[in-house]
């Protein structure tokens, strides 16, 4: 008889990779506490991943359970994005995709043609929320030699990308911000009109809380003000992410999604691993 599958969570940073059991079903292993890789930065000419995924890849190959789903969250260390409006006279989703393609080499040159896209299902005539990842990462994860393992990895996406798709029904479609916070990065989204308008990473270290703040509310000013239009003040910010010290009490109207001591019973990174 085989044995029944596991489910891990799988946050991937620049510096680290965090393993979580899935919380609809915990691996009943010697502890279902979070486990944490520490890895040494990239070297120049190496792929900003790299460290974090061969991190990633020696643990699966040791201590694990013989039969693995895994889904992997991916910071935005390793995703670029675009907000495109919707081009007249195009049907096909491969000429959306060839669309994006091509704006994604204007912005960022030869470079992004080794990148894999993925649109946001949208509506037609609404913008076209676009992410990009190495190419050379997603392959990473469809390695046979994982397959051969036992480890079927179930999704692998932006951290962004699943914590917005896990809050939605609490978001709503109304007008708002959506604030996905790591270690030293923040991911700024805005929602106007009910489509997404766009997306901004803001660098924020590890430093002072109110001047982090600071940064952010001057990325979302210029954010409105590249769409030519005025955020209402009032507009809500929600956010998630990383420890309980993300709370952003000097930020206007922020709502902070879920606690530490909430039934998630997630806190730390391992609300990124779990896509919270």
């Amino acid at each position: 008889m085989l044995s029944a599958e596991t489910d891990w969570g799988v946050g991937l940073l620049a510096d680290r990779v965090v393993i979580t059991p899935a919380p609809h079903r915990p691996w009943r292993g010697p502890s279902t506490a979070a486990d944490i890789l520490h890895c040494e930065s990239a070297e120049p000419q190496q792929p900003r991943w790299e460290p974090a995924m061969h991190a990633l890849l020696q643990r699966l190959r040791q201590d694990r359970p013989d039969r693995l789903r895994i889904k992997v969250r991916l910071s935005s260390e390793f995703v670029r994005w675009l907000v495109l409006p919707w081009p007249a006279g195009i049907d096909s989703i491969n000429e959306l995709h060839a669309m994006a393609q091509l704006q994604f080499r204007e912005v960022f040159g030869p470079v992004a043609q080794d990148w894999r896209l993925s649109l946001a299902p949208v509506g037609a005539g609404q913008p076209l929320l676009v992410c990009a990842v190495d190419q050379a990462l997603v392959d990473a994860f469809q390695s046979p030699q994982l397959v051969a393992d036992g480890v079927r990895v179930q999704s692998v996406e932006p951290y962004f990308s699943a914590a917005f798709d896990r809050w939605l029904g609490r978001v709503g479609r109304k007008t708002s911000w959506f604030l996905a916070v790591e270690p030293q990065l923040v991911t700024v989204g805005l929602w106007l009109d009910g489509a997404c308008r766009g997306v901004r990473c803001v660098r924020v270290g590890e430093g002072d809380p109110t001047q982090q703040w600071q940064q952010i509310q001057h990325a979302q000013s210029q954010m409105g003000l590249s769409l030519g239009s005025t955020v209402a003040p009032d507009a809500h910010a929600f956010v998630t992410g990383w420890e309980r010290r993300a709370r952003p009490e000097q930020l206007p109207h922020a709502v902070w999604l879920g606690s530490s001591d909430g039934p998630d019973g997630q806190n730390g990174l391992t609300r990124m691993a779990s896509g919270l």
